[in-house]
């Protein structure tokens, strides 16, 4: 029996679902970036979520990026990081979605001229997506985006910093950031001489073997080293680190 669209809609809105890749920055709902964006000053010529609509439409990555970096001017706050989770989570759970496991990139809030605290924004965080379990019955984790673009030694210190949370809110790493100086595919090789920020802040986090029997992943990577001349270390995509052997 041929099924018309309003058909499929009801029954994949109705169908139990699990979210395993969101970025919370770029999951706010746009009541809730707009009533963030007239807080903290307004925008001229966004008064209205149909504004704001149009606002985010981009014309190529560059201007996705130019317009990701607009967005995070609005977030002022450890505290508006509650509010969008909790908001994120509420328009998921709307959809039917029963856990999540959202990235979230502080670095960005932390190293900029508000200097906001990343122990701060993760505790918002935790509070905010515990209260929307207590509200709507959804389930959710946190994955720690390092930005490669800000270098090994950045990274380390958010990690020395957000250790304690691992296990507690905390399930995951991720290492977003710009492709530049990087190959051209999924997957990252590095020499034991690094030769750019990316491969350099990989080989940091070769040496956090210590940290993973306390449950942290090395979220969507695996680490081996090749058999090859110049000793290699690749790091790839779908698999978790203690599958690497």
């Amino acid at each position: 029996m041929n099924k018309s669209a309003g058909d499929i809609e009801r029954f994949v809105m109705a169908t139990p679902k699990v979210e395993l890749h969101l970025h919370l920055e770029g999951a706010i709902p746009l009541e809730t970036l707009l009533s963030l964006i007239q807080r903290k000053g307004g925008e001229p010529s966004i008064k209205t979520v149909e504004d704001l609509r149009k606002k985010l439409v981009y014309q190529d990555f560059k201007h996705f990026l130019a317009i990701w970096a607009w967005k995070h001017t609005f977030i002022t706050e450890e505290e508006d990081f509650e509010e969008i989770v909790y908001q994120v989570l509420a328009d998921l759970s709307r959809q039917n979605v029963k856990y999540v496991e959202a990235f979230y990139s502080p670095m960005p809030m932390v190293s900029r001229r508000w200097g906001l605290s990343v122990k701060l924004i993760t505790d918002c965080l935790i509070r905010g997506k515990e209260r929307a379990y207590r509200d709507f019955g959804i389930r959710s984790e946190l994955i720690l985006d390092l930005v490669r673009d800000y270098g090994p030694e950045k990274g380390m210190q958010l990690l020395t910093e957000l250790t304690p949370y691992v296990g507690k809110g905390i399930i995951g790493i991720g290492i977003g950031g710009m492709s530049r100086n990087t190959l051209p595919n999924c997957s990252y090789l590095c020499t034991k001489k690094p030769k750019n920020v990316v491969s350099d802040l990989l080989l940091t986090l070769v040496k956090l073997r210590g940290l993973i029997p306390y449950g942290l992943l090395l979220k969507n990577c695996m680490l081996s080293v090749s058999d090859t001349e110049c000793g290699l270390m690749r790091i790839q995509h779908s698999c978790l680190y203690w599958e690497s052997g």
